[in-house]
């Protein structure tokens, strides 16, 4: 895994974290909703990490053939 993958992976697992705790804790739903969309948000940001990640893995042994 690239570094910069790596980081921006880690950075949405704690994002996503973050989202998580913050349904448990809202006291409105404003904050109810913020926390949704924190949690879906930073889910989509790793999402996208591990699936360009997994692109660059499976082209390399293409270009070496």
């Amino acid at each position: 895994m690239k570094r910069l993958n790596f980081i921006i992976a880690l950075i949405g697992l704690i994002g996503q974290v973050t989202g998580f705790v913050g349904i448990f804790i809202a006291d409105s739903n404003n904050q109810l909703m913020l926390s949704l969309w924190t949690f879906l948000g930073f889910g989509c940001v790793g999402a996208i990490a591990l699936i360009l990640d997994a692109k660059e893995l499976k082209e390399i042994p293409n270009n070496i053939l």
